[in-house]
């Protein structure tokens, strides 16, 4: 299976990336502060996730020598009129091709 983009809403500083193509080589610019970063964030939260021996929940927001992002709601996305973080969610969003490709015999 190979990922061709992903997507990030209500993550960091990001309301919604739209989707962000990866291609062999991907290479992030942009202002300082304007989020390349939290992206790289976000894969390194998802593998720790996906790692984790624990069954605190599907992502795993703090792990000894491992990306620290304190909780779910410092790491959620906050509009300045944002009060109440009880109905927030977060999304993580992978678009893939499966390659079903048989070998042939020689």
């Amino acid at each position: 299976m190979d990922v061709e983009a992903i997507r990030l809403i209500n993550f960091m500083a990001f309301e919604d990336t739209g989707w962000i193509e990866l291609k062999p080589i991907t290479l992030l610019f942009g202002h300082n502060s304007s989020g390349k970063s939290a992206i790289l964030r976000a894969l390194r939260l998802l593998k720790q996730s996906l790692k984790a021996d624990s069954n605190n929940g599907p992502l795993i927001f703090l792990a000894r020598n491992q990306l620290d992002l304190g909780a779910f709601q410092s790491a959620l996305h906050r509009k300045p009129d944002d009060k109440n973080d009880t109905e927030r969610f977060m999304v993580f969003c992978f678009r893939c091709t499966l390659s079903m490709q048989k070998e042939e015999a020689v």
